[in-house]
């Protein structure tokens, strides 16, 4: 059940990115290479990028958010989470913030 609970919240999470990214061009544009797991476990041990929690701490996300999906991109040249949430009423909220300090993506 679990399994199938996750895919479900894996479809739900590919149409809003879907649909997400269709409506923000300018976003989808400045994305560069993601980091893979090692590269962002690297960057955490040398201090280049926040742990996941303060960056989520500094974006004033409360309480256990449900995390769908986390990301680490180059957008314009620097490093920065992309982070889905899923909301109690069950909408997704999207957040990109600048990994080193948390600040969020500012289009342009």
């Amino acid at each position: 059940m679990k399994q199938f609970l996750q895919q479900i919240a894996n479809i739900t999470l590919a149409g809003a990115l879907t649909f997400g990214a269709a409506t923000d061009l300018s976003v989808a544009q400045n994305v560069g290479p993601c980091l893979d797991n090692r590269a962002i476990a690297d960057a955490r041990g040398s201090g280049n990028i926040l742990p996941l929690v303060e960056i989520l701490r500094m974006a004033a996300v409360a309480g256990r958010p449900n995390i769908l999906n986390v990301k680490v991109c180059q957008v314009n040249g620097q490093l920065h989470y992309l982070i889905d949430l899923l909301k109690p009423d069950g909408r997704t909220r999207h957040l990109i913030l600048r990994a080193n300090d948390g600040s969020p993506y500012i289009a342009g």
